[in-house]
């Protein structure tokens, strides 16, 4: 398969915006455009194809040109605006308003107006600028409202004399201010401070805040709790999925939560981080209906570029940069800042200070160099922030939602709460604000420290095991896991052999068994929720697991996912899956394999691992103990069977422990046996796979003999029964013995006498 193949086949939706962006690009330079984007697609098509995780470095190129895209076109930002006539001589001119703000507290409205044309007695001409209105009295007009002025400019701001309004650029923008000016209309039950941090956290309205304030949350490093994130879009989808979800089939539920989205994208105004996160969405929607559940750095990559696509001239926006850079940084960082927390901050706090560490470091090659420092406060101040902002936004919900009805009398005591909350958030931002920023230097400096030590840990556990590792569940309580089940709408299949180890003992007794060595890679076979998997990743060890229910496969990759040994799972039936494990381009097999197998399943998997050639240096396996005991029977007793013989011609077998029903959640109504399986390499050249065929026939009917059974054998040998006759007569064995008294020894003898040819697939052993 060739590298273009691979990147329509992995990632469909990144291809196709990729192949899009040229074509929406008008201008001389187009050839050149095309040549970019031909480079971009067969680049990441190679990294798809050699990678494994491609979704990775898809976002990590994007994020190397969203660099370098945005330093191209700084110079154009900082350019001063140049006009057809003197700047000191204009006084009149139109232009459509690109940025708004709603409601003015200092008798004062600025809003930022995109300037078409100027005049003055010398002359006049067409103009592109964007300035900022100043002396503007008055309500301010809406985003993508039509003024004609007169003024004067100064450099990017406007002077305003006077003016009027000529209408609207599309008609959907006059009920969109309309819709607005209700909302804010409702705000007016608080006091002015109160409701612009309420439209602020609502629709991003943020112009309405005072100087000093935004002042106070960008001195503190906390610019962007005020910003509108995915955080408001994952949670209106939240609510739409979970309304419509049993009541309408999954593509009606994605077109109406797109539709709701997108409405609330328009009504918040056009803020290129929001309309990234609305393409996150789209993108995450059109996997899941098509192709399951999508790589999350994938989606990102995949929402960088239909932003872009679709909006072209958002694409140099500080914004889009600053949102796509800390998203990345939330996908590869976050989940492990947030384990190396949770010790001491539990896991809520764990996760908010670990995933503003993770943006921040995201964003730094952005900050610092147009900053030239770093306000390290928000790092503190982020998790009672975003707290306090969420509640203040439910308030500002409610009272937004009660105004609307009529009934804002029932909610007296809000305003006073508002204003309470108002005053700690800005006392604590406030606060930050106090404290000196980092310089560009020492941030540079703390950063090579940082690289230095990360080094030193790689380094360290390449060697040692890790240290105790933060799980989400108590593996021990039946109580937590039922809870944790139900909070999550699964249930344990008795099908699928689903019942938790919850004996701790046990499961130190099973790890031990293993005989591990420093950074062994390890197979786990049906890990449930990652009792034993906790143990082997806090152990340091590059683990592949198996799990066939897709729901406890999210919430593995959720808790493991970033192991920093390395974890994969694959999802599905182990037997059709685990082959793809042993590919040359896949994973080194594991060394070492421990399954809580299922009991319906476990001669199966067992069976299909010795015929298909993997033999781990060591399999643990937990299975019923009437099974077990099929495994290590000896000849002559009623529990020796074909699968006796199969087992044994491989691995030594010894017993590890027996387990209660109650040592498992649900109980099962059966004993349980952990068995060690080693193999003992006396028969390296013998082919289970024929072998297997050879000893199931002679134990298909085990009351009859030998004579009686062998023609069926031969049948699926492809061999005459005479030879096959000879072949046991040849070694000395009676015809007139039944299979279950023929040793391991004498069947691998007898299939040694067959002269048949190995059908060996050249897997690792």
């Amino acid at each position: 398969m060739s590298g273009l193949q691979t990147l329509v086949s992995l990632h469909p939706w990144t291809f196709l915006t990729a192949c899009a962006l040229p074509a929406l690009y008008v201008g001389p330079w187009w050839p050149l455009v095309v040549v970019l984007a031909l480079a971009l697609a067969g680049l990441t098509a190679l990294l798809a194809r050699h990678l494994e995780r491609p979704g990775r470095w898809t976002a990590l190129l994007l994020a190397g040109a969203t660099i370098a895209a945005f330093w191209g076109v700084r110079p154009e930002l900082d350019r001063k605006e140049s006009y057809p006539v003197p700047i000191s001589s204009i006084f009149e001119g139109t232009g459509v308003v690109s940025r708004e703000a709603p409601l003015s507290r200092s008798g004062e409205s600025r809003f930022q107006l995109r300037i078409d044309s100027v005049a003055s007695e010398q002359g006049s001409g067409p103009a592109y600028a964007l300035v900022t209105v100043r002396n503007y009295r008055g309500p301010s007009p809406g985003w993508g409202q039509k003024l004609t002025w007169k003024g004067t400019l100064e450099g990017a701001e406007l002077r305003w004399r006077q003016g009027s309004t000529a209408g609207w650029e599309t008609d959907w923008q006059e009920w969109r201010y309309a819709a607005r000016s209700r909302f804010f209309a409702v705000l007016s039950f608080l006091d002015e401070p109160s409701a612009a941090l309420g439209e602020a956290l609502v629709l991003g309205a943020v112009d309405d805040l005072t100087t000093a304030e935004k002042a106070s949350f960008r001195d503190a490093g906390c610019s962007h709790v005020l910003a509108l994130s995915g955080m408001h879009l994952s949670l209106l989808a939240l609510v739409l999925a979970g309304a419509l979800r049993r009541r309408a089939p999954p593509l009606v539920v994605l077109l109406v939560t797109q539709a709701v989205l997108g409405a609330f994208c328009l009504l918040a105004g056009p803020i290129p981080s929001l309309y990234r996160a609305w393409m996150m969405a789209l993108a995450d929607g059109l996997v899941r209906l098509n192709l399951g559940r999508p790589d999350p750095l994938d989606l990102l990559a995949q929402s960088f570029l239909l932003t872009v696509c679709l909006w072209p001239e958002m694409a140099g926006t500080l914004s889009l940069q600053l949102s796509f850079l800390s998203m990345l940084g939330l996908s590869l960082w976050s989940r492990r800042c947030e384990w190396a927390l949770r010790p001491w901050m539990g896991r809520w706090g764990g996760a908010t200070l670990g995933s503003s560490v993770a943006a921040l470091v995201a964003t730094l090659p952005l900050t610092v160099g147009l900053f030239g420092e770093v306000h390290w406060t928000g790092l503190l101040l982020s998790a009672p922030l975003v707290a306090l902002t969420n509640l203040y936004l439910f308030l500002t919900l409610a009272v937004l939602g009660l105004g609307l009805a009529g009934l804002l009398g029932f909610l007296p005591w809000v305003p006073e709460l508002m204003r309470f909350l108002y005053d700690l958030i800005f006392g604590l931002t406030g606060w930050g604000a106090g404290w000196p920023a980092l310089s560009g230097p020492l941030v540079a400096l703390c950063a090579g420290a940082a690289a230095l030590g990360r080094l030193g840990v790689f380094l360290y556990n390449r060697h040692h095991r890790g240290g105790p590792m933060p799980v989400s569940l108590r593996y021990d309580s039946p109580t937590d896991l039922q809870a944790f089940l139900d909070s999550r709408g699964f249930n344990a299949l008795k099908r699928w052999g689903q019942n938790f180890l919850i004996n701790p003992g046990a499961r130190a007794q099973i790890v031990a068994a293993l005989d591990l060595q420093p950074g062994e890679p390890v197979w786990e076979v049906g890990p449930g929720l990652g009792a034993l998997t906790h143990h082997l990743v806090e152990a340091g060890h590059p683990l592949t697991v198996f799990e066939i229910d897709p729901g406890y496969a999210v919430f593995l990759r959720e808790e493991f996912g970033d192991s920093p040994a390395g974890f994969t799972l694959l999802e599905g039936d182990v037997i059709k899956t685990w082959r793809g494990a042993l590919e040359p381009e896949a994973r080194s097999p594991g060394l070492k394999c421990v399954g809580n197998l299922p009991y319906n399943a476990a001669s199966a998997i067992v069976a299909d691992f010795v015929e298909g050639g993997y033999f781990p240096q060591v399999l643990v396996v937990t299975v019923q103990k009437e099974m077990a005991d099929r495994m290590t029977a000896t000849v002559g007793t009623k529990n020796y069977s074909s699968f006796s013989v199969l087992c044994q011609s491989v691995f030594g077998l010894t017993d590890v422990l027996v387990l209660k029903p109650g040592s498992f959640y649900p109980a099962p109504e059966v004993t349980s046996r952990v068995v060690k399986l080693v193999p003992h390499q006396k028969w390296p050249e013998l082919d289970h796979k024929l072998f297997s065929v050879l000893v199931r026939e002679c134990f298909s009917s085990r009351r009859k003999t030998l004579r009686n059974n062998l023609p069926g054998a031969a049948a699926a040998l492809r061999l005459t029964d005479d030879a096959l006759k000879n072949a046991f007569l040849g070694q000395g064995i009676d015809l007139g013995r039944r299979a279950e008294t023929l040793t391991v020894e004498e069947f691998v003898r007898v299939y040694g006498s067959t002269g048949l040819v190995s059908t060996s697939q050249g897997l690792p052993r």
